[in-house]
């Protein structure tokens, strides 16, 4: 079996989507759980960071399904951001750094968008990503020492908080990183990425088995 993060739009998909109640940015397809692991071997394996999934499907399935429902299998249209997993051939692409928006009571996933396109153009690249709820107690243990901190509580009680672990060039990032109009942006600083990236997924992780 092989994995990877399915990259698709079609019409109507992101209404379907919200109409689920689905986040785009909880998205689990690297964390595969084996339930009958091999000794010094594997079940399954990563396809390519660059695999179409069309690439992938009959001929007749692929015909069938684009012109039924007009589906696109692109990176570049796709509504689901694109994130690595655990390649550990990547490990080592350049710094780790937790980016973090909080949309508060008037963030557009519009604005998101704007920010993560930027992360792309920066030759960065996103390893995963969570969309979860914080309190204040929260959001000072993982971002206690921000200079913008009570901003950040203020919109977390408005709205979610998207964590991304973004890997390459943080500093070329940082210098260009936008500040949309109606959503925080925080970009952790080096002294603290591990920290930060450890602290936030670890606390997603928990309050999602609960």
């Amino acid at each position: 079996m092989r994995f990877a993060c399915l990259q698709i739009n079609y019409p109507h998909l992101s209404d379907q989507v919200e109409s689920a109640g689905i986040s785009l940015f909880n998205n689990e397809w690297s964390n595969i759980y084996d339930f009958t692991p091999v000794e010094h071997a594997s079940n399954f394996s990563l396809l390519p960071e660059t695999a179409k999934f069309d690439t992938y499907l009959t001929r007749d399935h692929v015909s069938s399904v684009s012109n039924s429902e007009k589906v696109e299998f692109s990176s570049h249209n796709s509504i689901y951001p694109l994130t690595v997993g655990n390649r550990s051939e990547l490990d080592g692409f350049g710094k780790s750094a937790l980016l973090s928006l909080f949309l508060g009571r008037n963030g557009k996933h519009s604005e998101v968008d704007t920010v993560l396109k930027h992360v792309q153009k920066s030759e960065c690249r996103l390893r995963r990503s969570k969309d979860t709820k914080m309190n204040t107690d929260t959001i000072i243990r993982i971002y206690g020492g921000a200079e913008n901190m009570q901003n950040f509580s203020k919109f977390a009680k408005e709205g979610s908080v998207i964590g991304f672990e973004v890997e390459g060039d943080i500093d070329t990032l940082r210098k260009s990183l936008p500040q949309p109009q109606d959503i925080l942006v925080y970009l952790s600083i080096d002294g603290t990425s591990s920290k930060d990236i450890n602290n936030f997924f670890n606390y997603v992780d928990m309050t999602m088995s609960t």
